[in-house]
């Protein structure tokens, strides 16, 4: 029943399944203290039996990663990174514990429910194509990633780089 979106630098949360919303967390507060960021994404982790709240936020290429308790999202801390992707990423999803972003043929990966985060740029460790569009997980450590022209690459070891394989098959439908 508990719902969160955002909205330019604002995080909004339903615990009635969207009926009514407030504020969780604004940019110019703490830790962020900058009314300028523009939340890019939010994503539901759990990991070692603690659910939270991941969320994206950039401003002029400054990237941040700011996460918060599902239990306490008034409490939130900036996550460790480490050459997180360009500021242009909108794509993050959550399956577990692992937490990851993309952008052209880069990801970042968080396997600790989005604290700490390595970044995959390397001709071995990325996408195989540089258009990722959107992101998706089944929850279970299969993660399917959508390129321009319908293309999709699909990593069935919990986003593990190196091990992103482009599907064959799949055409352009325009």
């Amino acid at each position: 029943g508990t719902w969160m979106c955002d909205n330019h630098d604002q995080v909004f949360k339903s615990t009635d399944d969207g009926a009514t919303w407030a504020e969780a967390y604004d940019t110019a507060n703490a830790p962020l203290s900058e009314d300028r960021y523009r939340i890019r994404g939010i994503a539901y982790s759990t990991y070692n039996g603690t659910s939270r709240w991941v969320v994206f936020a950039t401003y002029t290429g400054n990237t941040r990663i700011i996460y918060a308790p599902a239990s306490d999202t008034t409490s939130w801390t900036v996550a460790t990174l480490q050459n997180l992707i360009s500021g242009l990423n909108r794509h993050i999803a959550a399956g577990g514990g692992t937490v990851i972003m993309c952008q052209s043929d880069n990801f970042c990966r968080s396997t600790d429910g989005g604290q700490d985060w390595t970044a995959y740029t390397s001709n071995t460790d990325d996408l195989p194509r540089s258009d990722a569009r959107g992101l998706a997980t089944d929850g279970n450590g299969t993660w399917v990633v959508v390129h321009d022209s319908g293309r999709v690459s699909i990593n069935a070891s919990d986003g593990a780089p190196g091990n992103w394989v482009e599907q064959t098959g799949v055409q352009d439908s325009g």
